[in-house]
C-alpha cells in the first residue's frame, strides 16, 4: 500500500513541478514576491469558479429551459392558454417543481401560473412574494406575452449541451495552463518594455 502511495505522490509532484509551479525570477523595474504555486492556485480557482459558473448556465438553460421552450412553442401565455406539467410532459421532473417552488429562481422570473396572487412589490420590480402554495398536479403554468422575448433568450437552448460544455471546460484548462506555464515570459516583456520606454 505505502509503494502505491509512494508512485502516485511521485506522479503529483511531478506534475505539480512540471505544470503548476512557475518560477517567476527577478526584474529590474517591478518585483514579484509571491511563489509561482501560489499565481497558479489563483489560475485554477478562477478555472473552478468558471467551470461552476458555465455549469449552471447550461443547467438553466438545457434543463430547465425545456419548460420555456415547450411553453412558447404551444403559445401558453395567459390564463386561458395554461398548460399543466402533465400536459408539458413534466409531472415527474422533480428539479423544475423544486425550482418553480423559489421566489427568486430565473424560471420562476418568466413562468406564472393560472391564478397567481402576486404583490405590489413583485410588480414594482423588487421581487417575487408568493402568497398562493403552488399544486403541481392542476396548477397550469404560462410566460405572459410581455415576457416571451426575455424568456426566449435567457433560456435558448443553442449552444449549451453538455458538448459545449466539455468544450469550455478544455479550452479554459489549456488556457490556465498556457498561463501558468508562460507567465513568466509575460512579465519578462512587460520589465523588457517599461526598461525600453525609460
Amino acid at each position: 500500500m505505502a509503494e502505491i502511495y509512494n508512485f502516485f505522490g511521485d506522479i503529483w509532484d511531478y506534475l505539480r513541478e512540471t505544470y503548476f509551479e512557475a518560477d517567476l525570477g527577478s526584474y529590474k523595474n517591478f518585483s514579484v514576491t509571491t511563489q509561482g504555486v501560489t499565481i497558479a492556485q489563483i489560475v485554477f480557482s478562477l478555472f473552478v469558479g468558471f467551470i461552476l459558473a458555465a455549469s449552471l448556465v447550461v443547467y438553466q438553460r438545457a434543463y430547465l429551459g425545456r419548460m420555456v421552450r415547450r411553453l412558447l412553442e404551444r403559445k401558453a401565455q395567459d390564463d386561458a392558454s395554461a398548460l399543466t406539467l402533465q400536459e408539458l410532459g413534466l409531472k415527474r421532473n422533480f428539479l423544475i417543481r423544486y425550482t418553480l417552488r423559489h421566489r427568486d429562481a430565473p424560471l420562476r422570473k418568466v413562468v406564472r401560473y393560472a391564478g397567481e396572487t402576486r404583490s405590489d412589490a413583485e410588480n414594482s420590480g423588487r421581487g417575487l412574494r408568493m402568497t398562493d402554495r403552488i399544486d403541481y398536479e392542476t396548477a397550469r403554468f404560462y410566460i405572459p406575452e410581455n415576457l416571451q422575448a426575455h424568456a426566449e433568450v435567457r433560456f435558448r437552448s443553442k449552444g449549451t449541451d453538455g458538448r459545449a460544455l466539455v468544450i469550455a471546460i478544455l479550452v479554459c484548462l489549456l488556457l490556465a495552463l498556457l498561463l501558468i506555464r508562460f507567465l513568466p515570459v509575460v512579465l519578462r516583456l512587460a520589465d523588457d518594455l517599461i526598461t525600453a520606454l525609460k
